[in-house]
């Protein structure tokens, strides 16, 4: 047993990683990345859209830590069926609603992500889906 490494150095897990058994509120490996890619997309324009089909248009204010999201400028995509959001401009959107997040292509590396424009839905949006993987990340 050794406490400054070495053969029988005890094992490190740092948080965010799969196998870390710290704070019961550390946040999730894929959530992590999902939050350091949309803070880089921040005063960039995005669409929405949310499990119960509406979809929201806007400029990403914020992300935080649980991938709740603030858009300013909002439209919604079908202002017929939604009639009531036309006077919104700025919404606070809970992480776990949302289902998809489109983005512009032209602000996304295509290279960093692992994405090529054959694999992408249009030549204009990237899909991003929105939400934590239910399987482990990582070996077992």
């Amino acid at each position: 047993f050794s406490w400054f490494g070495g053969p029988s150095a005890l094992p490190y897990s740092a948080p965010f990683e799969p196998g870390f058994s710290g704070s019961s509120c550390a946040v999730p490996l894929a959530t992590t990345l999902f939050y350091f890619f949309f803070t880089s997309l921040v005063g960039k324009d995005v669409v929405v859209e949310l499990k119960n089909g509406l979809s929201i248009c806007g400029t990403l204010h914020s992300v935080d830590q649980y991938l709740n999201i603030k858009l300013t400028d909002i439209s919604v995509t079908d202002p017929e069926k939604y009639p009531h959001m036309l006077s919104v401009k700025n919404c606070f959107i809970r992480g776990s609603v949302v289902q998809y997040v489109q983005l512009p292509a032209n602000e996304v590396d295509t290279a960093a992500t692992g994405c090529s424009k054959e694999g992408s839905p249009s030549a204009e949006t990237v899909m991003a889906p929105f939400s934590s993987p239910s399987l482990p990340i990582g070996d077992p």
